[in-house]
């Protein structure tokens, strides 16, 4: 399950509307409504007040879809059509990613390097 279908499916089994998460989290309706459009990924801040209403989320919960297109193109791929945002830059540096300086969106790893692209 990805971040957004988690945040949509233990917010509605706790019968909360987006504006009550907002506000239990310190937020705005609108930017739940993001995370569960996937229109933008909650930053590990947010993960962590995220989780103390919802119960427990992951990195593979918050990231999963991010990380499995890292390992694929340690495989042999070049290109992750995902939203460069803070949380993709973030989990891309906890798993060992270094941003190309001058570069917009290539990241270089030890054995690797991948291109986060816009979508």
């Amino acid at each position: 399950m990805n971040i957004e279908d988690l945040i949509k499916t233990r917010r509605a089994s706790l019968n909360l509307s987006q504006a009550a998460l907002a506000d239990a989290i310190g937020t705005t309706q609108g930017r739940v409504g993001d995370w569960e459009r996937g229109d933008r990924k909650p930053g590990i801040e947010w993960l962590e007040k995220l989780a103390a209403v919802l119960g427990p989320i992951t990195i593979g919960d918050a990231m999963g879809e991010l990380i499995e297109k890292i390992r694929a193109a340690k495989n042999g791929g070049v290109l992750i059509p995902y939203k460069d945002d803070d949380a993709a830059r973030e989990i891309i540096a906890n798993l060992g990613g270094k941003h190309r300086p001058g570069s917009d969106g290539y990241y270089d790893f030890p054995s690797f390097s991948i291109w986060v692209k816009n979508v």
